[in-house]
Parts: C-alpha cells; sequence; structure tokens
C-alpha cells in the first residue's frame, strides 16, 4: 500500500512538471504547422532560439532532438527544456521479453502453430512489418500475463481483422473473444481463419488440432462510455458459452481509437471477473474531454480523479501532435531525408494565400498529394485546391512574399521538428492520467515500453492486474 502510494505521488509530480512545461511552451503544440507564415510562428521563439534555429543545419536539429552532442552551442533555454522533457517523459526504450521457449516446452516434441516451420509465417501473412512486430510482442506479453494468473479467456477490443486474436487463439491456445463494431472486418477475419486451420490441417497432427481450442468467438458491438459492465460480462460469458460464475477474463487492446483505452479500464475496474487489462493507445485526438461545465459527466480525458482537478487544456492539435513518430523522424534527419518535407512549406505559402483570399477556408482539408515534392508550387495549389473550388491567383504564386516563403522552407521544417519536441512529453501526460486512474482504484499497474519506437511509435503498454 505505502508503494502504491509512493508511485501515485511520483506520477503526479511529473504530471504536474509536464504541465507547468506546456504552460510555457505549450503554444507550438497548439499551433498548427500550415500557419507558420499566416502566424509568423518563427518570431514568436526567444531571440535566443531564434539565432540558434538560423544557424542551425537540419541534421544537428536532428541530432539535438535525438537528445546527442552536436558541433553547435544551443541557447541555454533549448537544453535545460531538453533536460528537464527527458526526465519527465516515460522512458520509450523497449524492454526485451521472449516466451517463445515457453511456447516450445508446451508442446514438448509435437509441432504447434507457431514452431511449425511451414506456419508460423503465417501469422504474418497480409499484415506490414510494424503491425507484425507490434501483434507478436503483445501476443508475448498477454500469453505471460495469462501463465501467471491461470487466465484462459481473452477479450480483445478493437479487434480489426484478427491478427493479434489468431496469435493468441492458434499460437498460445487462449480462449479469444473479437470485439469489433465493423462487420466487413468480422467476416475479413473469418476468411484468414479459415486459410490458417486449411494449412494447418496439412502439417499438424489431428489429435493435436482437436486438443486445441481452435478459432476465436466473435462479437460485432460497440463500446461506448455509458457501457453497463454486467451486461458487457454477461455477453463474453454467452458468446464464450461459458456457464459458471469462477470464470476470470483479461481485456486487452492494440492501438484501440479514441475513447476505447478508457472505456476498458473503467470496465476494468467495475468488474471482478476481469482479472488483468492491456493497452496500447492511438489516436488521442480523438478522445472525448471533460467539461468543468459538465461534472457529471463520462469522457475519455481526463480519466483520473487528481487530473480532473488540476485545470489545464490539453487542446485537439496537442493532442494530435502525440501521435507523432519523433524517433523515426529524427533518423530521417540524421540522415538527410528531408527534401520530401518541403510540402510543409507549400501547405504553409497556399494556406497564407487562401486566407488572404478566401478567410472563411481558413485551415481547410487540401487534396492529399503524392511525391508533390516533384511538382512546381503552381502545380501543387492547382491539385491541392481543386475540392474547393478556387483558382489561386497567379500574382498570387509568383509574388515575392510567396517566393520569399518557399524559400525559407528550411525554416518550416525546423518549426515542425521543434514542435515534435513536445510529443513524448504530451503522450507522457495521457498515459499518467491512466496510469493514475489505476492507482486510485487499488490496481497493480505499470507503463512498459515494449515496441522498437522506430517501427512502432506507439510502443508502451499500459499493464494493470487486481490482487
Amino acid at each position: 500500500c505505502k508503494i502504491l502510494i509512493l508511485n501515485m505521488n511520483k506520477h503526479k509530480h511529473k504530471i504536474l512538471s509536464a504541465l507547468k512545461i506546456l504552460k510555457i511552451y505549450g503554444w507550438m503544440g497548439n499551433a498548427y504547422v500550415l500557419d507558420v507564415f499566416v502566424c509568423d510562428l518563427m518570431n514568436k521563439f526567444p531571440s535566443s532560439w531564434k539565432k540558434c534555429l538560423n544557424d542551425i543545419d537540419i541534421i544537428e536539429l536532428g541530432q539535438f532532438l535525438s537528445g546527442e552532442k552536436t558541433n553547435k552551442i544551443f541557447a541555454l533555454s533549448t537544453l535545460a527544456l531538453r533536460a528537464c522533457l527527458n526526465d519527465i517523459n516515460l522512458s520509450r526504450l523497449p524492454q526485451s521479453i521472449s516466451t517463445q521457449n515457453t511456447v516450445m516446452q508446451t508442446y514438448d516434441s509435437e509441432y504447434s502453430y507457431l514452431t511449425h516451420p511451414r506456419l508460423k509465417n503465417l501469422f504474418c501473412k497480409h499484415v506490414k512489418q510494424k503491425k507484425r512486430h507490434e501483434i507478436m510482442k503483445m501476443a508475448e506479453e498477454c500469453h505471460k500475463t495469462c501463465k501467471e494468473l491461470e487466465c484462459e479467456y481473452i477479450i480483445d477490443v478493437g479487434s480489426g481483422v484478427g491478427h493479434l486474436a489468431r496469435v493468441l487463439a492458434y499460437g498460445y491456445n487462449l480462449n479469444v473473444l473479437c470485439l469489433e463494431a465493423q462487420s466487413e472486418l468480422i467476416e475479413q477475419a473469418h476468411k484468414l481463419n479459415y486459410e490458417m486451420e486449411i494449412t494447418a490441417s496439412k502439417h499438424l497432427t489431428k489429435s493435436f488440432m482437436n486438443s486445441q481450442n481452435g478459432a476465436p468467438k466473435y462479437l460485432n458491438m460497440i463500446l461506448n462510455n455509458d457501457i453497463n459492465t454486467k451486461e458487457f460480462i454477461e455477453s463474453a460469458k454467452m458468446v464464450f458459452g461459458i456457464n459458471k460464475n469462477d470464470v476470470i477474463f483479461g481485456l486487452i487492446g492494440l492501438h484501440p481509437c479514441g475513447d476505447l483505452v478508457p472505456i476498458m479500464l473503467r470496465l476494468f475496474a467495475s468488474s471482478t471477473d476481469i482479472k488483468f487489462v492491456k493497452a496500447v493507445g492511438c489516436c488521442y485526438m480523438k478522445l472525448s474531454t471533460y467539461n468543468e461545465n459538465s461534472p457529471g459527466q463520462v469522457c475519455g480525458y481526463p480519466l483520473s480523479t487528481f487530473l480532473k482537478s488540476v485545470p489545464h487544456d490539453l487542446s485537439y492539435t496537442a493532442r494530435e501532435v502525440a501521435c507523432h513518430p519523433i524517433e523515426n523522424y529524427c533518423v530521417r534527419l540524421k540522415r538527410g531525408i528531408y527534401s520530401d518535407l518541403q510540402v510543409h512549406s507549400y501547405r504553409a505559402a497556399l494556406e497564407q494565400i487562401v486566407v488572404k483570399h478566401w478567410p472563411h477556408l481558413k485551415h481547410s482539408g487540401m487534396r492529399s498529394i503524392k511525391h508533390s515534392s516533384q511538382l512546381s508550387f503552381k502545380m501543387y495549389c492547382e491539385i491541392a485546391t481543386s475540392r474547393l473550388g478556387i483558382v489561386i491567383p497567379d500574382e498570387d504564386i509568383q509574388c515575392e512574399n510567396t517566393l520569399k516563403n518557399l524559400s525559407e522552407w528550411k525554416n518550416v521544417v525546423k518549426f515542425y521538428s521543434l514542435r515534435l519536441l513536445f510529443a513524448p512529453l504530451i503522450e507522457t501526460i495521457i498515459l499518467l492520467d491512466r496510469l493514475i486512474y489505476l492507482e486510485e482504484v487499488g490496481t497493480i499497474c505499470d507503463i512498459i515500453p515494449v515496441f522498437d519506437p522506430i517501427l512502432s511509435p506507439r510502443n508502451q503498454i499500459l499493464t494493470a492486474i487486481k490482487q
């Protein structure tokens, strides 16, 4: 109990420190990159920062953002800021885990789905490298906790086409229920399960396949903030075909969108049947937010009683910044692979023209363009605005101000880069809010970086277990 209180106090201190930093520098997280010229954002930096930004090369900026030493002298306040962020931010260095030996020992000399040389790659079929990395690591973590708690039933929230569920069901022989709001994704999942079983039947013994729990179960369901916990558990038991009461569940989610993670945590906190929860966040900007004028409302952020009592504002724009991949971005900068980022200056220069002639179209969605760095600015404008029903005047495209803006494209990249410096901090605030909520309800909880952040920007698994 003392350890729990100490941890909670430490997390509260971190979150308050993070909010203090955002009070000073939050304008960067709240700003739109497309407003760099409209709002003259580069001139909002302190004079010491502006001097440094004028002198620094983008490759060196990538080194600075990565925490590496550079040959340039940075303003003392930038170095102090970086040191504070390093101290406050949750660790993103992945912890290595491996239960592969456990999987192999489970079936002795007989091959399983995960150990057969012709089957283990089946789980990677139709799966990109990033997702493949995530589902294998997440499955290992879930299996490890299930084994410790003797839990045989998993509920996968926002399961999509079921890539993670297949690894858990076929690979680790767990009973898995997939909750998915889109029925077409469930249909695709059934097809992939069928392909899996047909291929497996050619290589695995019939006795082994008959001994397994088989394919995941599915429930086409939308989870809302007002969900009834008892009805949720009864629905899960019905689909699983469970008639007894002494059954425990694990609740998991790999990048469930918007409010789904907060909903999962509330379900976990309010049900004695759910013994653990594991979730990896996603799409923080889609979280519903707390309104002080409606204190009784149920929302996605803040979740903890503590943070609800702290006056602050984490805007949609700031929460969107938290989703950006800073590690992979820094690698690109340090390697000099940033010419494609010139599109940010195109968009910012176009925004200034649009606001001048059509102020009601400010921040309008433009048509996305592939390989935009290969286009002239005129061609870019024509394609980008094709759905707005406007024509950008040639005199604005060729005017001195526009040409000056386009020549300063590296400044736009620098602003975009510095803005990303706050991505881990904002994510830390959101994740610590969830952790404090779990501590408030008396669970054993932690946030563990498991995925490679270069492959998977949302690389931390929030885990909680009931004593």
